[in-house]
């Protein structure tokens, strides 16, 4: 399972996780690579907020975690 398909499963949660993953959803049209690596360099192109990252790290563990 990719990182992608696996946020994408996490669409429903009700914390940070949850909220990337409908970020990720919504940007799919504009940036259609979506791996740890690109879903970084997205959130640094629109200077995002620090819990925004610190998502993306937790998201990332969990992943790795999972697989």
């Amino acid at each position: 399972m990719t990182f992608e398909s696996w946020l994408k499963k996490q669409i429903k949660r009700n914390d940070s996780v949850g909220d990337l993953a409908n970020d990720f959803i919504s940007a799919k049209k504009t940036y259609p690579e979506r791996g740890v690596k690109c879903t970084k360099e997205h959130l640094d192109r629109w200077y995002a907020i620090p819990e925004a990252y610190e998502a993306l790290e937790q998201a990332k563990n969990e992943y790795a975690n999972k697989t």
